[in-house]
């Protein structure tokens, strides 16, 4: 159930996204709010811009197909419930294929070589902690879309980066990567029924993380944890209050990549307190 705190928090995020949400934002408030049906014209606007691969491109090289971008597009697509409306949808099946094609055979993502000179520290195509982040990120979502949506192959993919995820696992139970590789290789780990590394990891994130972190990392850990099925952990709770304070007082919260995804982060913290 969604507490008087959230709720107040969310209608006045819902008064800042009105103001300056785009057409897509504003038909995603509307969804969560009103269970209006996404506009197909607001879907098709949604997914334009897919390359002839089956992937998007990310901000940083919008000229190229990006293994991250694609996941964040179908995740947002997911939280947006166009996988239960647009299941069939030509754009969201060849992005899955895509997803598929690029996990090597060890189970891990990487971006293309090609990307090395204009990617990112969270997606450089031979950077180790880069790779783990990436194969978290891609097989917590497959496995995602396979458990509510039912999409065939989902588990399989996700096991295959659940087992190099396990293989490089230090000796205190981190990884060697970035801190949301770690929630997100625990919610892996739920949906997989893998609970011993799931709760030593959810253990070891609760010593590290919501103190100090980002709305947009506390957005991003809330979401993966209630995707995940972890509606009750304390973490969860621990995060929702954190992200209630960091809001400001016109409503939003800040971007982490600048003022331009301050709407994108205040919409994603919507669904997340709404969930």
């Amino acid at each position: 159930m969604v507490s008087n705190a959230s709720m107040a928090s969310v209608e006045r995020a819902a008064e800042y996204i009105r103001q300056h949400g785009n057409a897509l934002q504003q038909a995603w408030l509307n969804y969560m709010l009103y269970s209006e049906a996404m506009p197909e014209e607001t879907v098709e606007a949604f997914l334009a811009g897919q390359r002839e691969d089956g992937g998007w491109p990310p901000f940083w090289a919008p000229d190229a197909t990006s293994v991250d971008a694609t996941c964040y597009r179908l995740t947002q697509a997911r939280q947006m419930n166009l996988f239960a409306t647009y299941l069939q949808h030509p754009a969201l099946a060849r992005a899955v294929a895509f997803l598929y094609e690029r996990q090597d055979t060890d189970g891990h993502w990487a971006e293309d070589a090609a990307l090395r000179e204009v990617a990112p520290p969270w997606a450089q195509p031979d950077d180790p902690a880069a790779i783990l982040y990436l194969t978290a990120n891609c097989g917590f979502l497959l496995a995602l879309l396979e458990r509510w949506h039912h999409l065939e192959g989902g588990m399989a993919a996700g096991r295959a980066a659940s087992n190099y995820l396990l293989g490089n696992l230090r000796e205190d139970g981190t990884l060697p990567s970035f801190l949301h590789t770690h929630w997100l290789a625990a919610g892996l780990w739920y949906l997989l029924d893998e609970r011993e590394a799931c709760n030593r990891m959810l253990e070891i994130l609760g010593q590290r993380v919501v103190n100090g972190m980002s709305p947009g990392n506390l957005v991003w850990l809330i979401n993966t944890l209630l995707e995940a099925g972890m509606n009750d952990h304390p973490l969860l709770a621990s995060a929702v209050s954190q992200l209630i304070a960091a809001q400001r007082e016109d409503g939003s919260w800040p971007g982490d990549d600048g003022p331009q995804f301050d709407t994108t982060t205040t919409i994603e913290a919507i669904a997340a307190l709404m969930s």
